[in-house]
């Protein structure tokens, strides 16, 4: 749900014209960070390895990861319009890895050394790192193409 508000949060500062964004969009994200790290510490905990033995684990570690990427950007650079096109991408991940994920397998044999799992966690961070900057990638390009055209479209107005 933090996820969602987050998402609906960024989209309200990006289409509100004029004046400085608010920080709502912000807030619930860096919630929904935590709240995600507690439970998936919590899971760890419980299930004695990394939550990465399945495909949806997988995907939630990359929603987290790609979020956790994101506030960083928004940290250093300051510009928190770009949320509205990182967070909802967030968003649908953590609802797919929700619906479909459930308990891993009681005894993943790969996921027992820890050397293992460090590389994982930094595997997940890459590609979360690369989706982000795909999606700025993308931005760029319409950007690029709106500057050659002597025009701004709907995303830069």
């Amino acid at each position: 749900m933090l996820y969602a508000l987050s998402s609906a949060a960024y989209a309200r500062a990006y289409t509100r014209e004029g004046g400085a964004p608010d920080r709502l969009g912000t807030i619930a994200l860096r919630a929904a960070v935590l709240v995600h790290i507690v439970y998936l510490s919590a899971r760890g905990v419980l299930e004695g390895h990394l939550p990465l033995a399945s495909v949806y684990d997988f995907l939630s570690a990359t929603g987290l990861s790609m979020a956790v990427v994101y506030l960083y950007l928004e940290a250093r650079e300051g510009i928190r319009t770009t949320g509205v096109f990182v967070v909802p991408i967030i968003f649908l991940i953590q609802i797919v890895s929700s619906a479909y994920g459930g308990r891993t397998p009681p005894d993943p044999v790969p996921l027992k050394p820890i050397w293992f799992e460090l590389h994982t966690l930094t595997a997940v961070l890459g590609y979360s790192a690369f989706a982000v900057s795909a999606i700025y990638g993308v931005l760029f390009l319409l950007l690029y193409r709106d500057i050659k055209a002597n025009r701004f479209s709907f995303f830069f107005r």
